[in-house]
């Protein structure tokens, strides 16, 4: 996520487990002054996964002026292998 954050990307992601980790990583885009969303959920779930691209959507366009959103649609299926801090380093 960190390649998005120079480009004032508003970010919206999913995370299984590791509620405090995946907050921390929102608090630091948020820090950037970009809104941040993380998302719980089984993305091996089709039902979660449209879920996921719902509330993301509509979480985004509701705070929008103009109800119009442009960005891109990062998907990544991975794992968290190491601290937060060295990974957003």
């Amino acid at each position: 996520m960190r390649e998005t954050e120079p480009e004032g990307a508003d970010v919206a992601f999913t995370y299984l487990t590791g509620h405090d980790e995946a907050e921390q990583v929102a608090g630091l885009v948020r820090g950037l002054g970009r809104r941040a969303l993380a998302l719980r959920a089984d993305l091996g779930d089709p039902a979660a996964a449209a879920m996921v691209v719902r509330q993301a959507v509509g979480s985004f366009l509701a705070s929008e002026k103009a109800g119009f959103v442009t960005g891109q649609v990062i998907y990544n299926v991975g794992g968290q292998h190491g601290p937060i801090r060295r990974l957003a380093a």
